[in-house]
């Protein structure tokens, strides 16, 4: 992933370089070229082009609220029936008191044949959130292959320290992206670029002014030929490797003098470690005097430090339960009160662990994160913006725990999957620092022991165990039915679609073993059969040995990947059967054993099939995945792709039996 930056307010550190001579983009004005386009010569396959997305933000001084203005006008082309998505338009602003608003709304459609429709007012719907979040919602009318989509609007910000992100590249290819700023000489900016570089980056001095005797600086940024980037398996969020800009205010100037907005790390966690609904929050003992009368008989009863620790944990994950919001990295209400209430957000939990156990001894400390969805973290410079998760850092015996109490199913050291996201930095008014985090692994192993007659279908014993994150996600899926609901479904016969060539297994007498002790692992035991395991034709019988696919198709799809591979934790999945033939047949045809290692131990796959010393009729075949390098850079990609390419391969091959 590029990763540049560079200071504005200063001389520019990039030198200056510009587009092709570009039309000006008018309203309404469309290109005679532009109606006629068919396809897009650079990708043939898109199903819709970004004609020209351009933007421009403006400071307005001379407004009384001293607003910042973004203006987008947006124009697009559809080349495919399958594009005709693109004309459904949501645009969400932040308008709880007022922050941000809409206006200048208007959009029209062009057909081929130069007609021409507007989107009435009448058409466009507004819908608010509890989140304090408007979404504008519209479609475009009779939208046809080879229409052109424009629509323009405002966006009013009630903020002077917050420049919007921009993004030049979008799942669809983008021929032109442009974003001009105007900004007072007395504001200066810190530009962070991800992605490709910059087709154009200009810089300008005009001295106009906004509405101060202060002089402007007018910058230009474009990228033209931006290709549409698709969401593959295994990403974080796609936001981190589209190309786009982001800001922020690192100082103001203010009678020559330049006062500093961006601060440093040490700074930055002193002053939160001090902060009334932070630091305060975990330091201060009546904010948890209530949870620690609570607690006290629980701990006092552990008999060792790691049974302390333990206890307090799940004291926690038993008695607040999460509200699903990760909220913010700051707790509003007292944690006495989040206990009463019984529920909370990630930060009230997580930081209500940390009061605690620091109450009775340990090192615990604060950990911010950037979750996968929210995006890569910023560690060039302190932007607490970036973080959206709160997690506590134990260090116990020379042993590091990142502890996440917002799942009773979770055992500690792991933590929620969108909280894996490669670093997270220790809140430490001493030491401030960003440490990696290491996840667990997860593990999955299912054994079949089967019996196949001449029709065909199969029969025996099952069974399955899952550890780490594997069991997690299945007492995950137990706890969201009812207790008594969980146990008549595991007694009664349940159907599952299993493989290409077998249709249906069906369970019976299902026995599940650990499912409350969360440091065991979570086990399954069951009768099965399968009606149609094989197929049958003339003397030959066809029987498809993998019955539990580890995937079920290869998750990389694409010849080449633009951005990298990043798997949340550690895989590890074995399956095993040992299958005994009818009697009257003779193998015919095995599938051949494999063994291939990703480079550097990133992780191996071995398909074995052997013999039992002993037996006559048996056949038993042992696949084994494992994935142990969980971040793939793009020109790694190949052979991560051809790693599961085999493993498909291997899945859906047969075992041919003929009749003796």
């Amino acid at each position: 992933m590029n990763f540049h930056v560079f200071a504005w307010g200063c001389i520019a550190l990039l030198s200056c370089q510009t587009l092709d001579a570009q039309e000006e983009i008018r309203w309404g004005k469309i290109p005679p070229e532009d109606l006629k386009m068919t396809s897009y010569p650079l990708d043939t396959s898109a199903e819709a082009l970004v004609l020209a997305d351009i933007g421009t933000f403006d400071y307005n001084l001379h407004a009384s609220d001293q607003l910042t203005e973004l203006r987008i006008h947006r124009r697009i082309k559809i080349l495919k029936r399958s594009g005709f998505d693109q004309g459904d338009i949501e645009i969400t602003y932040s308008s709880k008191n007022q922050y941000q608003d809409i206006v200048q709304l208007k959009a029209q459609i062009f057909h081929p044949d130069g007609s021409k429709f507007s989107v009435e007012k009448k058409d466009f719907f507004e819908e608010k959130t509890a989140e304090g979040l408007t979404t504008i919602k519209f479609t475009f009318p009779e939208i046809k292959v080879g229409s052109i989509i424009e629509y323009t609007y405002v966006k009013q910000i009630k903020d002077w320290v917050r420049i919007p992100d921009w993004y030049f590249q979008s799942d669809i290819p983008v021929r032109l992206s442009e974003f001009t700023l105007t900004i007072p000489e007395f504001l200066e900016f810190v530009i962070l670029t991800r992605g490709r570089p910059l087709d154009r980056n200009e810089q300008s001095f005009d001295d106009s002014t906004i509405g101060t005797t202060a002089r402007t600086r007018r910058y230009v940024l474009g990228m033209k030929d931006a290709p549409g980037l698709k969401r593959e398996s295994f990403i974080t969020t796609m936001r981190d490797y589209l190309a786009h800009v982001s800001f922020q205010l690192s100082g103001t100037l203010q009678d020559g003098v330049r006062k500093p907005y961006l601060s440093d790390w040490p700074t930055v966690a002193k002053e939160l470690i001090d902060a009334e609904n932070f630091g305060r929050r975990i330091d201060r003992k009546a904010n948890f005097k209530a949870v620690l009368d609570k607690v006290s008989p629980i701990v006092a009863a552990a008999n060792t430090p790691e049974d302390k620790l333990k206890a307090i944990y799940h004291f926690i994950t038993e008695h607040i339960k999460w509200d699903g919001d990760y909220g913010s990295i700051y707790v509003i209400e007292s944690l006495d009160k989040i206990f009463e209430q019984k529920k909370g957000d990630v930060a009230d939990i997580n930081l209500l662990l940390v009061a605690l156990l620091k109450e009775f001894g340990f090192n615990a400390k604060p950990m911010l994160i950037s979750t996968r969805d929210h995006g890569r973290h910023v560690d060039l410079y302190p932007i607490l913006s970036q973080f959206n998760y709160v997690v506590a850092h134990v260090t116990h015996n020379e042993k590091v725990y990142v502890l996440d109490a917002t799942d009773p199913n979770r055992p500690m050291g792991f933590p929620g999957e969108d909280a894996l996201n490669e670093k997270g930095w220790i809140v430490d008014p001493v030491k401030p620092q960003w440490t990696d985090i290491k996840p667990g692994r997860a593990f999955t192993t299912r054994m079949f022991n089967l019996s196949l007659d001449p029709e065909g279908k199969a029969s025996g014993k099952y069974t399955s165990v899952y550890e780490g994150y594997a069991a997690i996600d299945i007492r995950e899926e137990l706890s969201k039915k009812e207790e008594t609901k969980a146990v008549e479904e595991a007694d009664h016969k349940e159907d599952e679609e299993v493989s290409v060539t077998t249709s249906k297994v069906e369970y019976d007498s299902v026995v599940i073993r650990n499912l409350e002790d969360i440091y065991k692992p979570l086990a399954f035991n069951a009768k099965v059969s399968i009606a149609e395991g094989g197929t049958v034709n003339g003397d030959f019988l066809y029987f498809n040995p993998i019955i539990h696919p580890a995937f079920a198709e290869n998750p990389f799809k694409q010849t080449v990947r633009e951005y990298p591979v990043d798997i949340a934790y550690p895989l590890s999945h074995r399956f095993i059967i040992n299958l005994t033939i009818p009697e009257g047949y003779e193998i015919e045809q095995i599938p051949e054993q494999v063994s291939l290692a990703l480079p550097n131990n990133g992780g191996k796959f071995t398909f074995l099939v052997s013999k039992p010393a002993g037996t006559t009729r048996m056949i038993q075949i042992n696949s084994s995945i494992l994935i142990n390098q969980v971040h793939y850079e793009p020109e790694e990609y190949l052979a991560i792709k051809k790693f599961f390419d085999l493993i498909i391969e291997k899945q859906q091959e047969q075992l041919v039996l003929k009749k003796s």
